[in-house]
C-alpha cells in the first residue's frame, strides 16, 4: 500500500462499509473491557455521513480512508475537532493486519489538527476500577501518544435515593454571574485540569436556564470550589423525567478544605438538583482529586464499571 492509497472521505463513500469496519475493530480491540451489546450503540452508516456531510453547513470534523488495490476501504480514521480547544480526538476502523496503515492516517490527522489551529491528538481508552494497564494504551503508545497522568471516574446517582440533611448550610454557595461563566475553565487549566477544562467550555459557553453553576466562595472573594450540571429531559425511563447530565466538581488544590466542609458543599450542590426536580445525575470526576470520588461516594453515587484514560499525542 502507498501513500497515494490514502485520501479525505468523501460524501459518496459506502458508510455502510466504514460503520461495520469500526465495529469490527471496536469488538476486536475492546473486546475484553467492553459489554457486547455496546457495540450496536456505535455511529451507524447515516449518523457517520451526517456528521462529516450535513445537509445544509460543513463539518468542522475530517476522515480520511485507506484503499486497498481494488479500492476497497481497509482503514479509516476520523478527527473531531474541539470548537474550543481546537484539539481533536480520534475514532478509527481498520482490517486486522492492517495496522501499520494507521500512521499514515494519524500524520493526515494531525495535518487537520495543525490547519485549525490545535496542537493535540487525543484517544480516549477504558479502565476497569483498579486496572493501570490494557492493551490498547500499549497499542497507540507504538504511534506516539502518551497517557495522561490520572484516570476519569464515570460516577452517578438516583437522586430519590439521597435525603436532604437537615439545616444544611449553604453559605459560601453562589451561582455565577454571566461574566464568571468563563472563570470556571481558567480555574480548571490553572490546577491541571486540560481535560475537564475543554470538556466545561464546550457544554457551558454561556450561561442558560438549563445550565447550572455553583462556586463555593470562602469569604466575598476567593473561589474556593465549583460544581456545574446540564439540566434536561431524561434519554431512559429508568432515569426518571429529568437528568443532571455533565455533572462536575472541583475544589481548589490550594484551598485546604476538610472534609467536612467538601461534604458541605457537595450536599448543597445535590440539594439544588432536588430542589430542580432532578431524578438522576452523572459525570466523570478526575483521579487527581480522589477524595472528591470518596465524598461522592459517601452521598450515595455510584462508581461506573469502566474508568476513562485519555491519550495524547502533540502534533
Amino acid at each position: 500500500m502507498t501513500n497515494q492509497s490514502i485520501r479525505e472521505l468523501r460524501p459518496d463513500d459506502d458508510f455502510h462499509a466504514i460503520a461495520q469496519l469500526q465495529k469490527a475493530t471496536f469488538t476486536r480491540i475492546r473486546s475484553q473491557i467492553r459489554k457486547r451489546d455496546d457495540v450496536n450503540k456505535m455511529d451507524t452508516a447515516e449518523s457517520l455521513q451526517q456528521t462529516f456531510f450535513p445537509v445544509g453547513s460543513i463539518s468542522p470534523h475530517k476522515g480520511f480512508v485507506a484503499l486497498d488495490d481494488d479500492n476497497t476501504i481497509v482503514a479509516m480514521m476520523s478527527v473531531h475537532i474541539s470548537a474550543t480547544s481546537k484539539n481533536g480526538y480520534i475514532q478509527f476502523g481498520v482490517e486486522a493486519g492492517r495496522e501499520p496503515i494507521l500512521g499514515q492516517l494519524l500524520t493526515r490527522c494531525s495535518d487537520a489538527v495543525r490547519q485549525t489551529g490545535g496542537s493535540k491528538l487525543y484517544r480516549i481508552t477504558y479502565l476497569y476500577p483498579g486496572q493501570i494497564r490494557n492493551a490498547e494504551i500499549s497499542f497507540w503508545e507504538s504511534f506516539g501518544f502518551v497517557s495522561d497522568d490520572y484516570y476519569f471516574a464515570q460516577m452517578h446517582m438516583k437522586l430519590e435515593e439521597w435525603t436532604l440533611p437537615e439545616d444544611l448550610d449553604v453559605s459560601g454557595v453562589e451561582p455565577v454571574k454571566d461574566e464568571e461563566m468563563n472563570d470556571i475553565y481558567k480555574m480548571l487549566k490553572e490546577d491541571g485540569e486540560d481535560f475537564l477544562a475543554d470538556r466545561y467550555r464546550e457544554a457551558f459557553t454561556e450561561q442558560t436556564p438549563d445550565h447550572v453553576v455553583l462556586m463555593l466562595k470562602d469569604g466575598d472573594v476567593d473561589v474556593v470550589g465549583a460544581a456545574y450540571y446540564q439540566v434536561s429531559p431524561s434519554i431512559h425511563p429508568s432515569f426518571g423525567a429529568l437528568t443532571a447530565r455533565a455533572f462536575g466538581v472541583h475544589f481548589r488544590p490550594n484551598a485546604s478544605l476538610s472534609q467536612k466542609e467538601q461534604r458541605r458543599y457537595l450536599q448543597a450542590v445535590i440539594a439544588s438538583m432536588k430542589q430542580l426536580g432532578v431524578d438522576f445525575t452523572f459525570g466523570r470526576f478526575s483521579s487527581r482529586n480522589f477524595a472528591t470520588i470518596v465524598q461522592l461516594v459517601a452521598e450515595g453515587f455510584e462508581y461506573g464499571s469502566l474508568a476513562e484514560l485519555r491519550l495524547v499525542k502533540s502534533v
